[in-house]
């Protein structure tokens, strides 16, 4: 459910997987972890999950305006990089974890979970 950010029949209601994973970690090509909970601050350097972090944050803070013109105002985001919703403009904080769910896989596999 993870891996596609599932949304199902209720997710209008309850919202989609990623609104409920609290934190992750995610395990890149290399072998790096990355652990999304807040508390423990960014990967180590010169790791693939430390590129990721770098890499995907200087996208959606550089591309933000075209991010946010070009993703439709839908109710929910289907699968695929939540690029949009990576970036919190209230608090001005980048979080992994929205683009690790619904990757398919694709940047990373994710080993464990925290749900709300």
């Amino acid at each position: 459910m993870i891996n596609t950010d599932a949304s199902g029949q209720g997710s209008l209601k309850y919202g989609k997987t990623s609104d409920h994973v609290l934190s992750l970690q995610a395990v890149f090509a290399d072998g790096s972890v990355y652990e999304s909970d807040k508390s423990l601050g960014e990967p180590e350097s010169d790791t693939f999950a430390a590129q990721a972090f770098a890499v995907t944050e200087k996208v959606c803070r550089e591309k933000r305006q075209q991010i946010v013109d070009k993703f439709p105002p839908l109710n929910r985001f289907l699968t695929g990089y939540d690029l949009k919703n990576a970036l919190d403009e209230a608090s001005d904080e980048f979080d992994l974890t929205r683009v690790l769910c619904g990757a398919e896989g694709s940047l990373a596999f994710i080993t464990e979970r925290s749900l709300i």
